[in-house]
């Protein structure tokens, strides 16, 4: 079991580990990201996409909620956000508290030219436990 845990653990590191170096400039731009992990400003959503093929993981606390969220791009135009949280609550399930979970796509239909805005759609908490 432990030699399992290894070898999928090294798979991971494997995955994630770049065997090219990687110049300064191409790291992300945390400012990017809101509360939600997603492109914007704070908790408002912006018509933008991260660097083609960035993942992010970014966490977040205010008033007693903790949020972690994994951001990635999917495709040049589409985003994608997995989000865990802990929300607190007088009557929550565990401990006083709500977990929840969620799930997000936003795809880029027109990038900022000199007269159009940037325009995209997506979707918010599709997929999750609706706390």
């Amino acid at each position: 079991m432990r030699s399992i845990i290894l070898f999928n653990l090294l798979i991971v590191i494997l995955t994630f580990t770049s065997f090219t170096p990687v110049k300064a400039d191409k790291f992300e731009n945390a400012s990017l990201l809101n509360s939600f992990g997603m492109p914007g400003e704070i908790d408002l959503p912006a018509a933008i996409n991260l660097p083609d093929g960035q993942f992010s993981v970014s966490p977040y606390a205010f008033g007693g909620t903790i949020r972690v969220n994994l951001s990635f791009q999917i495709l040049e135009n589409l985003t994608g956000a997995f989000r865990y949280a802990r929300i607190p609550s007088a009557v929550g399930n565990h401990r006083g508290y709500y977990w929840d979970r969620s799930f997000d796509l936003h795809y880029l239909l027109n990038k900022e030219k000199n007269i159009l805005p940037s325009v995209a759609l997506g979707v918010r908490d599709f997929v999750g436990t609706g706390a």
